[in-house]
């Protein structure tokens, strides 16, 4: 068992381990996870089950056969991830948390498993209180998901497991590793937003969206889908490869709901650098006009900017309106927000008439 005794304490909400199990989620070949779901605790380790308090679990998962299907061997040779499962349970008070602990250091001595044997692991995971990481093959298994890896650990008041199963040990450890690294990283942003730095902060900006009461998006964190150049006309973009990407879609729906509006989101070195850096986009993009080509795909679709309005949210920006016309529909309005909020600047892009404001609002909260 690892545990690293110069970690800051922290304690977070339920809600919060909302906002950590998106930060857990990864995609197997084409299949994304949906909303993470809040349920019992019904896990087993090493042949123990754990358990936590009633209404404190959050868990979301994906696998490349969802429904068990054998693929052909032609598709299966893409897949490397077969399977990404994790845990997010917030543990009531210091008797649960010593016994989380206690199991990880037992763990870490020994461990059976009916599904195959375990091996555990000496890899550490920064920023833990305690973890407890472990290897294991299992024969009988999907090829993609013969070799698992996976990581239990505890961060404050909060337990993970990221369980990873992939076609080759390499990538299972890969992953498991991003996930607990993004798990705990995530916890300890969210923790205190306004100091999150880096993509991994903000994508935690992102993230936190959903730990609000009452949240009205569900968030998606597809790195295929991201936000376009904030003028249609121009190419030029505002973010970079250090920023963190989202889509957003109402609240209670599933993955298979398309998404309504894209965000992005960059964490700068302090407020005042943010908001330098809308004045600066607004410099650019500020004299945003004319008549340009949206594509689609493969499709294009005739589009024009229709102006500039101010916007409220957070420290102040932008938004450019346009509207795309599709065949002989009625032309869609486009909407695109650039502002600041602290030591963040956020775009977020529209895709849906009226949602846009709505995204930018709730981030523009979230991050305050």
């Amino acid at each position: 068992m690892s545990a690293s005794p110069t970690t800051t304490p922290l304690s977070l909400s339920v809600q919060q381990g909302k906002a950590i199990s998106l930060l857990s989620q990864r995609a197997t070949g084409n299949v994304y996870p949906g909303a993470p779901r809040l349920d019992a605790l019904d896990w087993e380790v090493c042949g123990e089950k754990l358990s936590a308090a009633a209404g404190a679990t959050w868990l979301t998962g994906s696998s490349a056969n969802p429904n068990g299907d054998t693929k052909a061997s032609s598709e299966l040779a893409k897949v490397t991830l077969g399977g990404a499962y994790s845990v997010v349970t917030v543990l009531e008070g210091a008797a649960e948390r010593e016994t989380w602990d206690a199991r990880l250091k037992k763990w870490a001595t020994g461990c059976t498993d009916p599904d195959g044997s375990v091996t555990p692991s000496t890899v550490a995971t920064p920023g833990v209180d305690a973890s407890f990481t472990y290897t294991q093959i299992r024969p009988k298994a999907d090829l993609t998901e013969r070799h698992v890896s996976a990581v239990v650990a505890r961060v404050g008041n909060v337990g993970v497991i990221c369980w990873l199963a992939a076609k080759d040990p390499a990538t299972a450890a890969s992953a498991a590793a991003t996930c607990a690294r993004d798990t705990v990283q995530g916890s300890r942003s969210l923790a205190d937003l306004a100091s999150a730095s880096g993509p991994l902060g903000a994508r935690a900006v992102l993230a936190s969206v959903v730990a609000r009461p009452k949240a009205k998006s569900e968030v998606t964190f597809d790195p295929q889908l991201t936000v376009g150049p904030p003028c249609g006309p121009m190419k030029e973009s505002l973010m970079t490869s250090e920023s963190a990407f989202a889509t957003f879609r109402p609240s209670g729906t599933d993955m298979y709901e398309p998404a309504t509006a894209s965000a992005a989101v960059t964490a700068m070195k302090d407020p005042m650098a943010a908001k330098a850096r809308v004045a600066q986009a607004l410099t650019t993009f500020g004299g945003c006009t004319g008549r340009y080509t949206y594509a689609a795909g493969t499709r294009t679709f005739p589009a024009r900017v229709l102006g500039l309005d101010d916007v409220a949210f957070g420290d102040g920006g932008f938004a450019i309106r346009d509207e795309v016309s599709f065949g002989a529909d009625k032309p869609q309005p486009g909407y695109t927000a650039i502002f600041s909020v602290g030591r963040f600047v956020v775009q977020v892009d529209q895709w849906r008439a009226g949602y846009g404001r709505l995204v930018a609002q709730e981030i523009a909260e979230a991050a305050a």
